[in-house]
């Protein structure tokens, strides 16, 4: 646990390192990018929640900036 401890972000970052390059080679450039693209904005979506802001109220107001 200790290693877990002092070495936290370089392994999670090392591993995410890896799942971009298998992604990479096995769906191509694009397609990935779309994938991480979607998540980033599901993270963003999700940490919007978790601050209390309530979705269909958020929606609505980004939608009327856009008309």
């Amino acid at each position: 646990m200790q290693i877990w401890k002092r070495y936290r972000w370089r392994l999670i970052l090392t591993g995410l390192g890896l799942l971009a390059a298998i992604l990479f080679m096995t769906l191509g450039f694009w397609r990935t990018v779309l994938i991480l693209a979607c998540c980033g904005v599901g993270f963003f979506i999700g940490m919007q929640i978790d601050k209390g802001l309530h979705l269909p109220q958020w929606l609505h107001a980004l939608l009327d900036k856009w008309s």
